[in-house]
């Protein structure tokens, strides 16, 4: 019963943002051909309730290729992260020697 309860709020809009991911990676490691449309869920998950550690998380296997992200899926979702965790420096696009004051 506990199994299915957290399954349940993984599901239905749950703010477990480490554990659905988890999920979505388990569902296209069986079935490899729905792999983007596992990341896609993950990039539309609404992160409004979701932990720093669980975002970090997320983009650090992102970053590895979990879920064959492109460079925008990952830029997209690290704005998204950005918004909600203003100083997390994890979220924070890298410096250039333009960018890096004097």
């Amino acid at each position: 019963k506990q199994w299915y309860q957290r399954r349940v709020a993984i599901t239905a809009g749950g703010t477990n943002l480490k554990s659905f991911f988890m999920l979505r990676c388990a569902h296209a490691h069986l079935s490899p051909e729905a792999s983007a449309d596992q990341l896609q869920s993950v990039l539309d998950f609404p992160l409004e309730g979701a932990t720093l550690e669980g975002a970090e998380y997320v983009l650090d296997h992102l970053n590895n290729g979990l879920l064959d992200p492109t460079p925008e899926d990952i830029a997209s979702f690290s704005i998204s992260c950005r918004a909600i965790f203003t100083l997390a420096t994890a979220f924070r696009p890298p410096q250039t020697e333009e960018t890096v004051p004097r």
